[in-house]
Order: structure tokens, then sequence, then C-alpha cells
């Protein structure tokens, strides 16, 4: 259950709960990430894909931030990027880790359930170093199939 309420950091709004419950969500799409893509990109999109770009030099981004944003590239400003765009990395080897992880899992499950439909026992494939969750997993995808 999620719930909102108003919480004020600084001076203060008229409450109105029973606007809390509406979440807007907004996907946004950016362009790809070559110089040339961001380059033509409209307002928002060149602004975060030159923000979070990968492949585009560090110059290139403060000069587009400069001139197309005004927004002046002091060493404190420099830093945050450079955050940013670690952070960015960071989300992506974790995402690529967390699938690795999963796949290694149903690497598991699968060898299991050779291992089963071949006939060898629970207490064998326990012995194999592999756990009863991985063989309930395992049957449970023998039974869906069967």
């Amino acid at each position: 259950m999620y719930k909102f309420r108003q919480f004020n950091i600084c001076g203060s709004n008229p409450d109105k709960s029973n606007l809390y419950d509406k979440i807007n969500i907004i996907n946004i799409g950016l362009a790809k990430d070559t110089e040339e893509d961001i380059r033509t990109a409209p307002g928002i999109i060149k602004l975060l894909g030159t923000l979070f770009s990968k492949n585009m030099p560090v110059e290139v981004r403060k000069e587009i931030l400069e001139q197309d944003f005004g927004i002046p590239m002091q060493e404190d400003v420099e830093e945050r990027m450079s955050e940013m765009c670690n952070l960015s990395q960071d989300i992506k080897y974790e995402a690529l880790r967390e699938g690795r992880r999963e796949g290694r899992r149903e690497e598991r499950v699968a060898l299991i359930r050779l291992l089963l439909l071949r006939g060898d026992s629970e207490e064998s494939i326990i012995e194999l170093g592999f756990t009863e969750n991985d063989i309930k997993k395992a049957k449970k995808i023998i039974n869906k199939n069967a």
C-alpha cells in the first residue's frame, strides 16, 4: 500500500489531500547516443542526452550545456555532471550483474531439470551442490510442461 502526504520543506502550500492519490509517470525516450543525434534533439531530450551520454567527450558536453542551456561549467557543476554520468554507468552495470545472476539461476534450474528427467535422485543432485529450492523450481517447470 502506498500513501501520499504533503511534506513542505520550505514555505507552505494549501493542503489538497484529495490530489495526493494521483500519480503521473513520464517516460522520456532519449536520442541515440551520438553527438549528431543529441545536438539535433529538441529541448529536454537534448539536455538529458547530453548529461547521460556515454560516448560524447566531456568537452563537447560542457560546450552544449554552456551554449545551448546557459549552464556555466564551473568546477562544482563539472564534478556533479561527472557524478551523474558515473551514476548512469553504475545503474547499467548493476542491471548487467543482476541479469548474469538471473541467467546463472536459470542455468542451474535447467541442469537440475535435465538430471531429474534422466532419473537422478534429489539426494544425488544436492550432493552436487544444488539447493532444495533449486530442485523445487525445476520440478515446477517439469510439472508445468507435463
